[in-house]
């Protein structure tokens, strides 16, 4: 973190009328941590790779207990600074190797009345060096979750709302980075949590409740199925699909999967059952398929 300070001194070879509004002091962070998609971040286990930075050195983000275990949030309630700014940032973000992004994340957000705070989130494809693209621009009403005239903190599951962004504009960029800043109008408490990146674009992704869930595509499509992935961490996935005599119809690695869904054809196979063998975190999991012709 680095303090950058400016002064002007003799305007136009004049006497300075008003020396107080002379000077002004920014807080530059350089970090130059990289990751890629997909990524999941919740906060639990603290968050190294992400930083968090006030350019007027004011109010920050910081970690808060709330039903989701740990949470960021801005504590903009009884903050009286006017339009000061929290930066949230995400490490430096591989999407080269996809041709579609989203990302989703918590919100909880209690509005105030007759306040305008602001949150947006913005994206860099030059390192965080420029954050020229809008995903996202939520202020006042907008903003809220619900409606609050005291100082907000969630409690349960409703009073956090997911919210969906967009980032096909990013897919193919090598050096993205997020940011999530929050602008303060002295209005209510804001929160995020679960910031989950995914190489779709699929605004309703399946649900799993658990490592995976194999299924049809749709009826009719007898022996095309997908897989679907819900893992706590990221790794490789080896995938294999046999017969009920034990012989390979298909076999390939899944590299770095988290979240993602995958298509599997077996369109070419006889009528009969098949078993989706997976090997996740070391350990083996088995599922049968019906194809039916």
């Amino acid at each position: 973190e680095h303090q950058l300070f400016f002064a002007l001194k003799e305007p136009n070879g004049l006497v300075d009328v008003n020396p107080f509004n002379s000077e002004r002091e920014y807080l530059i962070k350089v970090d130059q941590s990289k990751d890629l998609i997909p990524l999941r971040e919740n906060f639990d286990s603290g968050f190294t790779d992400w930083s968090i930075v006030n350019p007027a050195a004011g109010e920050n983000w910081e970690t808060t207990a709330t039903n989701y275990n740990v949470s960021m949030f801005f504590h903009a309630f009884e903050n009286t600074t006017l339009d000061d700014e929290a930066w949230l940032v995400s490490p430096t973000l591989d999407f080269s190797n996809t041709t579609k992004a989203s990302v989703f994340f918590d919100l909880s957000y209690a509005y105030r009345s007759n306040t305008n705070d602001r949150l947006q989130v913005l994206a860099s494809i030059d390192c965080g060096q420029t954050y020229d693209i809008v995903l996202l621009n939520r202020a006042g009403e907008n903003l809220k979750t619900v409606d609050s005239e005291s100082s907000w903190i969630p409690s349960n599951e409703n009073d956090w709302t997911k919210t969906y962004v967009n980032l096909n504009s990013l897919a193919g960029e090598k050096e993205v980075r997020i940011a999530f800043v929050f602008s303060n109008d002295n209005g209510n408490n804001v929160f995020v949590d679960n910031i989950e990146f995914y190489t779709s674009d699929d605004p309703s992704p399946p649900e799993t409740g658990k490592p995976y869930v194999v299924y049809m595509t749709g009826v009719g499509e007898f022996g095309d199925f997908k897989i679907t992935f819900d893992l706590e961490t990221r790794q490789d996935v080896q995938l294999q699909v046999v017969d009920m005599i034990g012989r390979t119809f298909t076999e390939q690695l899944l590299p770095n999967t988290l979240n993602q869904t995958y298509s599997i054809s077996l369109t070419d196979a006889s009528t009969g059952i098949y078993i989706v063998r997976l090997r996740l975190n070391g350990s083996y999991f088995a599922t049968k398929v019906y194809v039916a012709k």
